[in-house]
């Protein structure tokens, strides 16, 4: 069940995946079109024991703060994926892609983010995570904005990026 961004959110994510019992090998989000949630995707490990996640040819739009959501994910493919919101009225902060405690791959994505009134606006949010992030291209159409951030690296020591195209 989704809802109007706009006016409320229904459903909490289209795909999520815990560690409860025991690490998520080899998921894969495979040629989906999802629409709605406050998360369109949502994995979530554990220091010990970590998800691995393939998300490739997916289109994800009209989420209300999270496209991706990874925490304590590793070996992550975030591939040939478009992630867009609708232009919409918020003060919630947006992040097509997060990556949190994870090692990540993120290459030939379109990122598209829409909205007015934003404080904090990130393309590509990652922290203490290990990123390559190759040729993505994030545009980002927001008026009176704070802050925009095509792609955040906090922590990110082994990280690789090249050939991105960033329009803000």
């Amino acid at each position: 069940d989704t809802a109007d961004p706009t006016t409320g959110v229904a459903a909490v994510a289209a795909i999520s995946v815990q560690n409860g019992n025991g690490p998520v090998k080899n998921f894969r989000v495979l040629r989906n079109t999802i629409m709605g949630g406050t998360y369109s995707l949502y994995f979530y490990g554990s220091a010990t024991d970590s998800c691995e996640v393939i998300i490739k040819d997916n289109t994800m739009s009209d989420f209300y703060t999270y496209g991706i959501y990874n925490y304590y994910t590793k070996s992550d493919i975030i591939n040939n994926t478009i992630i867009k919101n609708t232009y919409r009225l918020t003060n919630t902060s947006i992040y097509p892609i997060y990556a949190y405690y994870s090692n990540v791959n993120i290459e030939n994505n379109y990122i598209e983010i829409n909205t007015k009134d934003l404080s904090y606006n990130y393309g590509i949010y990652t922290y203490y995570t290990t990123l390559r992030a190759d040729h993505n291209t994030s545009v980002c159409n927001v008026k009176d904005l704070d802050y925009h951030h095509g792609i955040y690296c906090s922590y990110a020591p082994y990280s690789y990026i090249n050939g991105n195209k960033i329009y803000m």
